[in-house]
């Protein structure tokens, strides 16, 4: 089943499946010949427990602010944002 309904960044699914799939590898979640290659089930759930920690962390700094905008230090930047 092909799907080619344009989200509204202009991409169709299968654009976008290939853009993570791309992401995927580069970021060591998966090898280009596809399956698990040489991970373990622990070196994914390291992946994994790394990418929480990242999520977590950049949420403490800003919580839910869009940060690609920011121009002064995460912490900086973050203090100038309304906690309620």
């Amino acid at each position: 089943m092909s799907y080619t309904a344009a989200c509204e960044h202009g991409k169709d699914v299968e654009q976008m499946t290939a853009e993570v799939r791309a992401i995927n590898i580069e970021k060591g979640w998966r090898v280009p010949s596809g399956g698990p290659g040489g991970n373990t089930f622990g070196d994914y759930i390291a992946l994994l427990h790394s990418e929480a920690s990242e999520a977590l962390e950049a949420y403490r700094d800003h919580r839910l602010a869009d940060a690609r905008a920011r121009t002064a230090s995460p912490k900086a930047w973050a203090a100038s944002w309304p906690t309620s």
